[in-house]
C-alpha cells in the first residue's frame, strides 16, 4: 500500500514538474476544473493503466499455470493408466540345456525341452538354434494350434535370426493340420525403447485389432571361447489381451 502511494506521489511530482518547467504555459490556462484535471488525470491514468496491466499479466500467468498443471495431470493420468494396463501370459515353450530349479513339475502353461550341449556344439550355431526353434514351435503348435497363425515379436540382435526362425517355422507348420497359408512368420516390431513389458503394452495399444502375439527370444554362448558357463536357450511366450481365450 505504501509503495503504491509513493509511486502515485512520484508520478504526480514528475508530471507537475513537466507542466511548470517544460510544457507551454498555454496548457495552464483555462477554468479551475480543467486546471485540476490537467494536474491530476495523467498521473492517475498511468497508475490505473499500470494496475490493469499487472492484473492482466497475473491472469495470464494463472491461466498458463493452470494449463501446465492440467497438462501435467493429464500426462500423469495417462502414465498411471498405462501402468495399469497389462497383458496375459498364456503359455511358455523353451529349449534349454538344464531345467532351472524354480521349474517344479510340468505346469500346463510351461513346457521345457532339455537339450545336450555336446550335441548342439557338433551341429554348429546355426543348426543348433534352428533345431531348438523347430522343437519349440512344434511344442507350441501341439499345445495351442492357433499359435501357428499369430505374428512373432523377435527379440534378438543377431541379423541371421529371422532366417533361422523362418526355416524352423516352415518345418513346424508342416506338421500342423490345416496350417496357416503364409510360408513364413509375420514379424512385428516393438515400438520405442526401454523395458520390454512397456514396449509390448505399447504395441497392443497401437494396434487394437491385435488379439495376441508370440514373443520369441534366443541366445547361445556355446561357441564363445573362454566361456566358463555356456548357455543356450530359445524361449517362445504367448501373450494376449486380458479376457482372450485359447
Amino acid at each position: 500500500m505504501m509503495f503504491s502511494i509513493l509511486r502515485i506521489f512520484l508520478l504526480c511530482a514528475l508530471w507537475w514538474a513537466a507542466l511548470w518547467f517544460f510544457l507551454p504555459v498555454e496548457w495552464l490556462q483555462g477554468s479551475l476544473l480543467s486546471f485540476a484535471a490537467l494536474h491530476a488525470v495523467p498521473p492517475l491514468s498511468i497508475e490505473v493503466a499500470w494496475r490493469l496491466f499487472k492484473r492482466a499479466r497475473a491472469r495470464m500467468e494463472r491461466s498458463a499455470a493452470k494449463e501446465t498443471g492440467d497438462a501435467t495431470q493429464a500426462a500423469q493420468k495417462k502414465t498411471l493408466a498405462h501402468r495399469r494396463v497389462y497383458l496375459e501370459c498364456r503359455g511358455v515353450w523353451a529349449s534349454v540345456l538344464k531345467t532351472p530349479d524354480w521349474h517344479d513339475g510340468e505346469p500346463e502353461q510351461v513346457l521345457l525341452v532339455e537339450e545336450d550341449a555336446k550335441t548342439l556344439r557338433e551341429t554348429g550355431r546355426a543348426g543348433a538354434l534352428a533345431q531348438s526353434l523347430e522343437q519349440v514351435f512344434v511344442a507350441a503348435w501341439e499345445q495351442c494350434g492357433i499359435c501357428a497363425w499369430l505374428p512373432v515379436i523377435l527379440d534378438a540382435d543377431d541379423p541371421e535370426s529371422p532366417g533361422w526362425v523362418g526355416q524352423a517355422w516352415r518345418q513346424a507348420t508342416q506338421n500342423v493340420e490345416q496350417g496357416p497359408d503364409q510360408p513364413n512368420p509375420k514379424y512385428l516390431d516393438l515400438p520405442g525403447s526401454g523395458p520390454l513389458a512397456d514396449r509390448l503394452i505399447t504395441l497392443f495399444e497401437k494396434d487394437p485389432d491385435l488379439p495376441a502375439a508370440l514373443l520369441l527370444g534366443m541366445g547361445s554362448s556355446l561357441w564363445e571361447v573362454g566361456e566358463k558357463n555356456p548357455g543356450h536357450a530359445v524361449v517362445l511366450v504367448l501373450v494376449n489381451r486380458p479376457g482372450a481365450r485359447r
